[in-house]
């Protein structure tokens, strides 16, 4: 908004930085005129290409979120170095947003190596924001075909409540445990037999990083990034799909 757009041009005009880098595209929109006010090289990190949330109807069932290309398009041409989360990503800012592909380098997020501790037979874990791209519902569905397993859940968000009325009106209130925002869900994400990303879109999760990290397989939506850094680490099915996913889960398991 206006007032993030003043703050951000005054702040680059006390630092007169040598370098800017924005994280996504409604802060690049707010850097790039001070950047160029004081001279600085702007480099852009595209964590979530927007036309690929354009594409998987992620815009339809966001409050707040709006896809601001083809303006975004045009404003890349003028970014000094383009930095992309995955190859799937460059592909698509190559692709969508025509940037050139030698104004592009992928460098993958950095992700820590939970703590281990001793696995919980048995047991799937997701660590995630509970929004729709997210697909925590498609989990839960899944875990009614999975009666040997038990899934346990870290997060929150505006799908909490939701969650909470489908797992009573499944019955899985004993299986299906939804513990909240956690401070540290490395205990649930390295104790799993297996961890779930059942994702409707999604791009290079951190978890999918940090579940090979801890040595954990996955089983996960076969979307963005995600193939990409599974490999044979796991089990890829199809988005939207709880019969799949359970077949995946109970593989694994």
């Amino acid at each position: 908004d206006a007032v993030s757009f003043a703050r951000a041009t005054r702040a680059l005009g006390r630092w007169r930085p040598a370098i800017v880098h924005a994280h996504d595209a409604r802060s690049l929109l707010t850097l790039f005129p001070g950047s160029r006010m004081v001279g600085a090289k702007l480099a852009y990190t595209d964590h979530n290409s927007s036309t690929a949330k354009t594409a998987s109807g992620f815009f339809r069932t966001s409050r707040t979120g709006r896809p601001i290309q083809p303006g975004l398009s045009k404003l890349l041409k003028r970014v000094d170095r383009v930095f992309a989360s995955s190859h799937s990503c460059r592909e698509d800012l190559v692709e969508r947003l025509r940037v050139k592909p030698s104004q592009i380098q992928t460098v993958y997020g950095g992700a820590e190596t939970p703590r281990l501790v001793a696995e919980q037979p048995g047991t799937v874990g997701i660590v995630s924001r509970l929004s729709h791209e997210k697909g925590v519902d498609i989990a839960v569905r899944a875990m009614k075909f999975v009666p040997e397993g038990d899934l346990h859940i870290a997060g929150d968000g505006p799908e909490r409540e939701q969650l909470e009325r489908l797992v009573r009106e499944a019955g899985l209130q004993d299986r299906v445990h939804l513990h909240g925002w956690l401070e540290d869900p490395g205990p649930i994400l390295a104790s799993a037999t297996c961890l779930c990303v059942p994702s409707r879109w999604d791009n290079a999760p951190l978890v999918v990083m940090e579940g090979l990290l801890a040595g954990r397989p996955i089983v996960a939506s076969r979307v963005g990034a995600i193939p990409e850094l599974i490999g044979d680490a796991g089990v890829l099915v199809s988005q939207d799909r709880p019969h799949e996913l359970a077949d995946g889960i109970r593989a694994l398991l």
